[in-house]
């Protein structure tokens, strides 16, 4: 049985869950071809809030965070995770845990493959998510990014 705010979602399918507020983050990301990563964002951001976004204010979030994860706005435009590095793959997955703000972030081996660098910069993501109203559940064999975290 799988509760959350204590009303069981075992039997919910992954948006009904993401509209609840539940984020997850995968080992080896999926290449979506003919959905660039803006388009997904603001699609998402709208199914989770359920409020139409105002176009510039989304563009202005999107590349705001972006350059906090040092990711060239390029990526904004090119297909979801379709030729990105192991790190910007990542990358984009703390993006959009930063842009949607759940309430229940679950990242798995967010930080497997990454170089020093990039373990950096995913780790200050995950800061910038973390506040008294939402929870994170890492999973990961190397402590170095709980190191980072200081949890």
């Amino acid at each position: 049985k799988i509760l959350f705010e204590g009303e069981d979602i075992t039997k919910e399918k992954t948006d009904a869950r993401a509209r609840r507020g539940i984020f997850m983050s995968f080992q080896s990301p999926e290449e979506v071809p003919g959905v660039t990563l803006e388009d997904f964002l603001r699609v998402s951001k709208r199914a989770v809030t359920g409020k139409p976004l105002k176009v510039f204010a989304f563009q202005k979030q999107l590349k705001k965070t972006m350059e906090s994860l040092s990711m060239d706005e390029s990526y904004a435009r090119r297909y979801l995770n379709v030729g990105f590095s192991g790190g910007e793959k990542k990358k984009a997955e703390i993006l959009q845990m930063l842009i949607l703000q759940p309430k229940l972030a679950i990242l798995d081996e967010t930080d497997s493959g990454l170089d020093v660098d990039a373990v950096r910069i995913v780790s200050e993501g995950i800061r910038q998510y973390k506040n008294e109203s939402n929870a994170l559940l890492i999973i990961t064999h190397n402590a170095k990014i709980l190191e980072n975290l200081k949890v």
